[in-house]
């Protein structure tokens, strides 16, 4: 008998996840939180939402291209510069709309998003009226409570943070495996029906 593997896609508020980390002083690790997100179950994709300096474009090429080279896919355009220097850059529309397109194309199980901001709650209804599971991953500090009561289920970053950083030394071998499968954008799991002989 096949085995079922859930289809998950992820949508990362980056901005509102750095700042609830740089709060709490956590550090941030995408490619390790995104195979926590996925473990024993199918990524379709990942979609990052980050803004860039415009007064120092070519400062946040690099991020980006990791962001790309490691099969995330980056989403920007220009952030407002705050007097501190630290960006603030809103995508929750577009984010919402390509949450929608997604799962009309895609038809993943599940639907993770990476953010604590209540904006979202009438979204997460909206898909779970449509029969797409709902994960919120984020902070308990920044989590919106009404964000938290129309998802499906919650994600406790701050207890995910400390598996990861328990597992240690496994984190860079996961990193190298990402970048050996296609970039990330299609990770097949162990046993998973392909469609493709090998």
């Amino acid at each position: 008998m096949e085995k079922h593997f859930e289809k998950i896609v992820a949508f990362v508020d980056y901005h509102n996840l750095e700042l609830s980390f740089r709060n709490e002083g956590l550090k941030l690790d995408l490619v390790a939180l995104r195979e926590y997100l996925s473990e024993g179950r199918w990524l379709l994709e990942t979609f990052v939402y980050i803004g860039f300096n415009p007064n120092n474009h070519n400062g946040n090429q690099n991020f980006h291209q990791f962001l790309s080279m490691n099969g995330f896919m980056v989403r920007t355009k220009p952030a407002k510069v705050k007097p501190n220097g630290s960006l603030k850059c809103d995508f929750d529309i577009e984010i919402a709309l390509d949450i929608v397109d997604y799962i009309e194309k895609a038809k993943p199980d599940i639907v993770v998003l990476v953010s604590g901001d209540g904006d979202f709650a009438p979204l997460a209804t909206w898909l779970r009226i449509r029969g797409v599971r709902v994960e919120v991953a984020a902070l308990p500090s920044t989590l919106s409570q009404d964000l938290k009561e129309a998802a499906n289920g919650y994600i406790n970053l701050y207890e995910a943070m400390q598996e990861i950083q328990s597992a240690g030394e496994e984190i860079p071998a996961q990193r190298e495996e990402v970048r050996n499968h296609g970039n990330g954008n299609n990770q097949w799991p162990e046993g998973a029906d392909t469609g493709h002989s090998e």
